[in-house]
């Protein structure tokens, strides 16, 4: 596997890798937080408007981060006329992904990485992700980057606006039970 600031999770490329490997990446992966972020802040403040943005995981930088990812998304589709991630959103949805990780962790207690090195038949088997959270059957572990992702995809066509990150981030901390599920 490819390491980049912006690779693809790809479920059956993670999927083919082993508990050596998965170690491998997550230790790649964290080692390049700081520098990752780094970038991310840069880029943003690149555009008009951002040029102040804070980029220190707070909830209120969360929420300009998300107004300004709206804004790459419809200037995106305005362009291409298609609702897909092109290879900017794709370095989006991994490096936004991971600042939301960051921001729950910085603002919610317990709240650790979490790579999963057994289950290789689940979709999020030795990428990064985030809890745990109370689920509706127990505590779950959250993929920031595939929510970030279909956030983006969203405000795209949109079914979200300016608070899609938000949205991501409420999802992990207050769950929508299954409809019908006995949660009593």
């Amino acid at each position: 596997m490819e390491y980049s600031y912006s690779y693809v999770p790809n479920a059956d490329e993670f999927g083919a890798l082993g508990r050596r490997e998965i170690t491998a990446f997550q230790k790649w992966f964290l080692s390049t937080l700081d520098d990752r972020m780094n970038v991310l802040r840069e880029r943003v403040r690149s555009f008009p408007v951002y040029e102040t943005w804070a980029g220190d995981f707070s909830l209120d930088s969360l929420e300009e981060l998300s107004g300004w990812c709206c804004d790459r998304a419809i200037e995106s589709f305005k362009h291409s006329h298609r609702v897909v991630l092109d290879s900017f959103g794709v370095w989006m949805e991994i490096n936004v992904g991971t600042y939301i990780s960051l921001v729950l962790l910085h603002n919610n207690d317990g709240v650790k990485w979490f790579f999963d090195k057994t289950r290789k038949s689940s979709i999020d088997y030795g990428q990064p992700t985030v809890g745990p959270f109370e689920g509706a059957f127990g505590e779950i572990y959250r993929n920031l980057m595939r929510m970030t992702g279909v956030a983006i995809l969203r405000m795209m066509d949109g079914r979200y606006g300016r608070d899609g990150l938000i949205l991501c981030y409420d999802m992990c901390i207050n769950p929508v039970p299954f409809k019908g599920a006995d949660l009593e």
